[in-house]
């Protein structure tokens, strides 16, 4: 960016004040959306709902967000479900667990900026007040029935294994109680001394040694549909009404009812959510009317809208087909149509690829430079490679300027280290991040570890 860094932010910030603000931001370069982003979030923008055309896309934006940001751990990604509408099979629990982890952080007001695609974007959620009302609260030292707890577990998803080693898993041995929950990068492990937590450490699952204390959890349902004794009772007579209308026979349903009522969960019972939880909600409703409308390349999302609503008029065909009981498509998931006009309302901004007058509301254009021309041009004797990129750091530093040079790995940062040491450059090499890097005084070059596009 070219202009004054804090020129842009003032004006986007003085923008974004309106509650009914659309403003177009143009120009922008590789990964400059996510830092100019980043920016916002850590300079007191309103909380951003970013939306993306697909998953991939959604992937890197987080990544390159993530790493410029101040408080990583505030940028959530929201992934979409890794199966095909109406299959016979079930979300990965890992998967699961990070998007409870995201709907959760963004209750407890956590979350500073939500990432996610299109496909994400259409699918309602379980309701704020039956998220909320069924997460327990882990706190070392305090009284907790043991048996009670492992019976909330079954009804928030959790299967009982001699060894636990997945997420989505518990084991009780005595008055040890191992929980991996769906969010977290290693199990937990409860001592209960009578009814009262005497410890709680993370372990590791494959040699069972034991980790670093915590002295509270938050744990989180490891499925994105509620068994509990109440919902069981009311899906009786929906389920019947569906399968009355789909013309499946009493013995499939009953034999559904059974499972769930042994707290068996067959693959794909996520695809029945709306006659769980019929009051789902969205996305949208989470992050609340005041949180900002993020579009990266609306065309390509508008796009991306209409395909996936023709594949999910595809599969739930497909289902019909092989008599499935699916519910019906509108209460699990948005129209294109509804998408759109939950986005069009509130504070809104679009990045877009392509700049067409009369759209897009307000224009801030950003002067922002790519690096496609910084291509090596190695001379007939293998000399100066990198004379092309050297020169132009010289010029930024002339300019006073600090130039950031983030690689994805440490390896290669440490060669291009090597290279560049030849070129007199005042050059250092850094372990820190983007952030504290850049609050250092200009007039050096830095190489980073980073993955950014």
């Amino acid at each position: 960016m070219t202009m004054p860094e804090a020129q842009y932010l003032k004006q986007l910030n003085e923008k974004l004040t309106s509650p009914t603000c659309h403003v177009s931001v143009t120009g922008l370069e590789g990964s400059a959306p996510a830092y100019l982003l980043s920016r916002l979030a850590d300079n007191g923008a309103p909380p951003l709902l970013v939306l993306t055309a697909d998953q991939e896309s959604a992937d890197e934006l987080v990544r390159e967000f993530r790493y410029f940001a101040a408080r990583a751990e505030s940028v959530l990604a929201f992934p979409a479900w890794d199966v095909t509408p109406f299959d016979a099979a079930s979300p990965h629990p890992d998967l699961v667990g990070e998007r409870l982890n995201a709907l959760v952080r963004m209750l407890d007001g956590g979350a500073r900026a939500e990432v996610l695609s299109v496909a994400s974007a259409m699918q309602r959620v379980i309701p704020r007040a039956t998220l909320g009302g069924v997460c327990q609260y882990l706190v070392a030292g305090e009284e907790l029935e043991r048996d009670g707890l492992v019976e909330k577990l079954v009804k928030l998803g959790y299967s009982h294994v001699p060894l636990v080693e997945d997420r989505g898993t518990f084991s009780v041995r005595g008055g040890i109680l191992d929980i991996f929950p769906p969010d977290r990068e290693q199990p937990l492990r409860i001592e209960f001394f009578g009814d009262t937590v005497e410890t709680m450490r993370l372990f590791a699952p494959v040699s069972q040694r034991s980790l670093e204390p915590l002295e509270e959890l938050v744990l989180l349902p490891s499925r994105e549909v509620i068994l509990s004794e109440q919902v069981v009772k009311e899906l009786a007579p929906r389920l019947k009404r569906r399968c009355d209308h789909l013309g499946i026979g009493a013995d499939r349903r009953r034999e559904l009812l059974e499972q769930l009522q042994h707290a068996i969960y067959p693959p794909g019972v996520e695809f029945l959510q709306p006659l769980f939880h019929p009051e789902l909600e969205t996305i949208l409703d989470y992050v609340g009317a005041d949180a900002v409308r993020v579009l990266v390349d609306p065309a390509a999302i508008a796009d991306a809208l209409q395909r996936f609503q023709e594949d999910l008029d595809s599969a739930a065909k497909r289902a019909e087909l092989r008599d499935a009981i699916v519910c019906d498509p509108t209460e699990l998931y948005l129209s294109a149509q509804q998408l759109e006009r939950a986005l069009a309302g509130g504070r809104r901004m679009e990045f877009p690829r392509l700049e067409i007058e009369g759209e897009g509301g307000e224009r801030l254009r950003v002067a922002c430079s790519g690096n496609q021309d910084l291509r090596l041009d190695t001379n007939q004797e293998g000399e100066r490679v990198l004379a092309p990129l050297t020169e132009k750091m010289v010029t930024w530093i002339a300019a006073g300027n600090r130039v950031l040079v983030p690689c994805h790995q440490a390896g290669q940062a440490r060669r291009l280290y090597e290279l560049l040491s030849h070129y007199r450059l005042p050059l250092e090499h850094s372990q820190d991040s983007f952030r504290t890097a850049a609050a250092r005084p200009a007039g050096r070059v830095e190489i980073l570890i980073g993955e950014i596009s």
